[in-house]
């Protein structure tokens, strides 16, 4: 069971490095274009 981290930032390292790590990040988000914008906005992206 991996720790969940809520509130957390799109920017932060948690999220943008390491979403294959122990944590799970909770990233809220206003509508779901920008959910999908900040899922491709990384290295790994939806792909």
């Amino acid at each position: 069971m991996r720790p969940l981290v809520a509130n957390i930032d799109n920017d932060n390292a948690l999220v943008q490095k390491e979403q294959f790590g122990p944590a799970l990040p909770i990233v809220p988000y206003t509508d779901l274009e920008q959910a999908i914008e900040w899922a491709n906005d990384s290295e790994v992206g939806l792909g």
